[in-house]
């Protein structure tokens, strides 16, 4: 006789980058005949396309980005509805704002058990005003009957208990992890199609175009840099915010013709691979799974020293700058043109920590280990 299933329910709000990745990760990845599982989430045909490839059940519910007391009270509701119907053993909700309303829903569902997966800095990323505050308020609230609360990196989990007071007992850490099979790195012609030659040396950041990921720095680096290396061509790939911003800004500083500006692309295999090197710039960068899919290519990497960007390189895996410091940039970016074996050297460092530390099989059994715990314990 077959064992009964474990039932499942993964919770998000319209999302790029991390957090779509890591949930499209462990519905690939978990056992489906151990797990039945269902992802709540938003309206995005390529996120639900993905989890119809993995057999995973999908139901569309929009959560408001940011604090809405109307459309929040809204999303609980109809969040709460379906938990009803579908009386999970597990709640696992992605990120901040799906958490808040994800767990007053689950209160009224009366779901037992509910894990929080953190994966950006709540404090650092919005201004503090009345809703804000109370809406802080009530999180340290709604974290004291959370099952688990999971960060993916040590300085979310610092954050949580100093800046928001979260119990350190309640947290467990579970860094991101890739798999690196899934990686292709032959050339193919993507310099040619951005009007990028062959002898250019080809820096990549790809990011949010908002405040803390620093791009500004790296803009600025770029001017400093082009009397130096005059071959020297950055891409950008990203959305959000800054972005009009940020290219009035390369105009105005006179570096509009050594960057392209991307838009957000599911297909980033092709620009790691035609890239000389990957820069990530954030002033307090959360974890950075870009980082692990630099690494999976052995693309050298230049990165800000800053929030979880430590739990993931060092001063052998990568060449690790002062944040904010254009200056600190553009001469790691001067250093990498210039010195190979330097930058073979970090890069196969990397890659072999990648291989130790981040791999998709160690972020999935850390991950059930949770699960287990909690449907034994409860």
């Amino acid at each position: 006789m077959n064992a009964k299933k474990t039932s499942l329910v993964f919770l998000t709000r319209k999302t790029v980058g991390g957090i779509k990745s890591h949930i499209l990760d462990l519905t690939r990845s978990l056992d489906k005949e151990k797990y039945d599982i269902t992802v709540v989430g938003p309206l995005d045909n390529d996120f639900v396309a993905r989890l119809k490839k993995s057999e995973t059940n999908y139901i569309c519910v929009e959560i408001a980005d940011k604090l809405n007391p109307l459309k929040d009270i809204v999303s609980i509701a109809r969040i709460t509805r379906i938990l009803k119907n579908i009386k999970p053993d597990l709640l696992h909700i992605h990120g901040n704002k799906s958490a808040f309303v994800g767990r007053w829903a689950a209160r009224f569902a009366k779901v037992k058990r509910v894990i929080v997966t953190v994966h950006n800095f709540l404090t650092y990323q919005q201004k503090r005003s009345l809703l804000s505050e109370l809406a802080f308020l009530e999180e340290r609230r709604l974290s004291k009957s959370t099952s688990v609360i999971t960060t993916v990196s040590n300085k979310l989990k610092t954050n949580l208990i100093t800046k928001e007071g979260i119990d350190e007992s309640k947290i467990a850490v579970v860094h991101n992890g890739i798999d690196v099979s899934r990686f292709q790195y032959e050339k193919n012609g993507t310099r040619k199609i951005y009007g990028i030659d062959d002898k250019d040396f080809l820096a990549l950041n790809i990011a949010r175009m908002v405040e803390f990921k620093g791009q500004k720095y790296l803009i600025e680096a770029t001017q400093k840099i082009s009397d130096n290396i005059q071959n020297f061509k950055l891409i950008i790939m990203g959305s959000g915010p800054l972005e009009a911003k940020l290219k009035r800004y390369a105009k105005n500083i006179g570096v509009d013709e050594k960057i392209v500006f991307l838009p957000s692309n599911d297909d980033t295999n092709k620009f790691y691979t035609a890239a000389d090197c990957f820069i990530l710039p954030s002033v307090n960068e959360p974890f950075g799974l870009v980082l692990l899919e630099a690494m999976a290519h052995k693309l050298p990497i230049i990165a800000a020293k800053s929030g979880g960007v430590v739990d993931v390189l060092d001063e052998k895996s990568a060449i690790l700058v002062k944040p904010e410091s254009s200056t600190q940039l553009a001469n790691a970016i001067e250093a990498l043109a210039k010195e190979k074996k330097m930058s073979d050297r970090i890069s196969n460092n990397a890659h072999r920590l990648l291989q130790e530390k981040f791999t998709l099989d160690k972020m999935v059994k850390e991950t059930e280990k949770i699960y287990s715990h909690l449907m034994v314990s409860n």
